[in-house]
């Protein structure tokens, strides 16, 4: 790293270090690289994600690392970005090329991997409440029919597909 590069990711962190503490979002980590990455409307991106209040998990923070890096200026773009960061970050996103697994929102017809219930897009539409739902009653290979899906589970599922149809419609 050259002099004046050095000279300007400390003026970056220094700058951007406030934001951190005040949003609690550690020393290190997807929030450090958003912010030593993206100058150009980090603070709005890092309101947008701290009001967001949806629990990425590790995948999706580096996912959303990537978009932040790779621009996205409108809807969009963004969600192409997002699709295309999480085939970087997570390969089983992408489905198998026999896959006959769609999205279970309403009016998607997206191919996807059989473990998951919705597209991206689509997933990150339902509320945290629900998605925590579906997780805790999803049983680990249900989707290769070697265990059937329980009561809960599908209840789970239907409330998600409803608060889906709530937004889009």
């Amino acid at each position: 790293m050259s002099r004046p590069d050095f000279v300007e990711y400390v003026r970056i962190r220094r700058e951007n270090q406030p934001l951190v503490e005040q949003f609690g979002m550690g020393e290190v980590g997807w929030a450090q690289e958003l912010i030593y990455n993206s100058v150009d409307g980090c603070r709005s991106q890092i309101r947008r994600f701290e009001s967001s209040k949806r629990d990425y998990s590790g995948g999706y923070r580096a996912a959303l690392a990537i978009i932040e890096r790779e621009g996205g200026r409108n809807l969009q773009s963004k969600k192409a970005l997002i699709e295309k960061a999480l085939k970087k970050v997570d390969p089983t996103f992408e489905p198998a090329p026999d896959s006959t697994h769609r999205c279970a929102a309403c009016g998607c017809n997206k191919a996807i991997s059989p473990k998951y219930l919705m597209c991206f897009t689509h997933w990150a539409l339902v509320p945290q409440d629900i998605q925590r739902a579906v997780w805790r009653h999803y049983k680990p290979g249900q989707e290769r029919g070697e265990k059937q899906p329980t009561i809960e589970y599908m209840e789970a599922v239907r409330a998600a597909v409803a608060a889906v149809r709530e937004v889009a419609f």
